[in-house]
């Protein structure tokens, strides 16, 4: 099954055999036979490292796909646990804490957290919202006392405390904003301050600031298991209305929810040499796959790297507020945002989500095949709507 939404009026940019559109609804138009979705269906529906996956491609003037195979394809609607696919929502409601005053990227967490040290000798006592939310605290292990806290009302506090009092006996090793690790444990720590900041527990964030006013469903929140890093459950729609009015500046909108000027900060590059350096331990190379591409990082979200020099950049760091951004799941979730113009689609960029099914038993091996899967289908995209390099800064 495939569809395509568009605005009244609107002849889709993807209809490119100009095939007349059976209107089935106000808003929604299917076309069977155009050249480009024979291409990316057929790849999914030959993809044989996954029996049941979903694929959504939207951009930012609701031209939309919809691919599901196998019976246990998510449907759009379906919430489903996207794990660290929530770093990126996390990582927005702090954010959007900022942008409004009530926070500061440069301010350290002692400000907010009365039992962080502010002993000089002490590196801890420097660690900034900023460093966290770029995962360069310093807080290297992936050791998190509360991972696995199964209340409904997940006890941020002293989970924060419990991260922070773990290095108690040996500080850390590292100085924050100087090295990258991947972890859970920053976006811990950085919604503790946020609790403290507003007065507000998470949920009560989550829903005033991403829930209520982009219009989700009742069903998307955090659960738990896994913190503020880890246990959205969310779904493909409402992540794709997180993508689209966060950051593509959805269609109607009268203002963005994030404006210019925090959109940089959250994608630009805080992981370039030679001030900060990336652990090989903290990443997806030494954590799920040896192959797994060399990434950079924002706030809260990945900077891909293609390989070849115009596609991208030469070294990541280049084109990153206007690139390729993303936040990969454990459990294969993987929304990946193109933010590059290209020719016959919105100026503002688009992006693809995957959602396997929990039914392909894959555990962290559905990390890799996500990946595999949407290299797979972004060639076809490109061939189609090429980017216009001469538009990028």
């Amino acid at each position: 099954f495939l569809y395509f939404t568009i605005s009244e009026n609107t002849v889709s940019p993807f209809d490119t055999d100009n095939i007349e559109c059976k209107l089935l609804d106000d808003d929604t138009c299917q076309y069977l036979h155009t050249k480009l979705y024979r291409e990316i269906s057929n790849v999914i529906e030959n993809y044989s490292n996954f029996t049941d996956v979903a694929v959504n491609i939207r951009d930012a003037n609701k031209v939309s796909f919809y691919f599901g195979k196998g019976d246990s394809a998510p449907k759009l609607t379906q919430t489903l646990l996207v794990a660290s696919a929530s770093k990126w929502v996390s990582a927005t409601i702090c954010m959007l804490l900022v942008q409004e005053g009530k926070m500061s990227l440069n301010e350290p967490a002692n400000k907010y957290l009365d039992y962080w040290t502010r002993d000089t000798s002490d590196n801890r006592h420097s660690v900034t919202l900023k460093q966290l939310l770029s995962f360069t605290s310093g807080f290297v292990s992936r050791r998190n006392p509360c991972m696995f806290d199964l209340a409904a009302s997940r006890k941020i506090q002293l989970c924060a405390e419990n991260i922070y009092r773990s290095y108690d006996e040996t500080g850390l090793i590292l100085e924050p904003g100087k090295e990258f690790y991947y972890s859970n444990n920053h976006l811990e720590i950085a919604a503790a301050m946020a609790e403290v900041a507003t007065g507000k527990s998470w949920l009560e964030l989550y829903e005033s600031m991403i829930r209520l006013p982009l219009g989700l469903s009742v069903e998307s929140g955090f659960s738990g298991a896994g913190g503020v890093a880890g246990s959205l459950n969310i779904s493909m729609i409402d992540y794709s209305a997180f993508i689209s009015k966060i950051f593509l500046f959805d269609e109607g909108q009268s203002e963005p929810f994030l404006s210019s000027t925090f959109f940089n900060l959250m994608n630009s590059d805080n992981t370039q040499a030679p001030g900060v350096t990336i652990n090989p331990n903290g990443t997806f190379k030494s954590l799920i796959w040896n192959q797994w591409p060399s990434w950079h990082y924002g706030l809260g979200n990945w900077i891909e790297c293609p390989d070849q020099y115009p596609d991208f950049s030469k070294d990541c760091s280049n084109f990153a507020v206007k690139g390729v951004h993303s936040c990969i799941g454990a459990l294969g979730f993987y929304p990946r945002v193109d933010f590059r113009p290209r020719k016959g689609l919105s100026k503002k960029g688009y992006y693809l989500i995957i959602s396997p099914s929990l039914e392909n038993s894959l555990g962290l091996a559905a990390m890799p095949v996500s990946l595999e899967l949407a290299n797979q289908i972004w060639p076809i995209v490109d061939k189609y709507f090429p980017v216009e390099l001469s538009e990028i800064e």
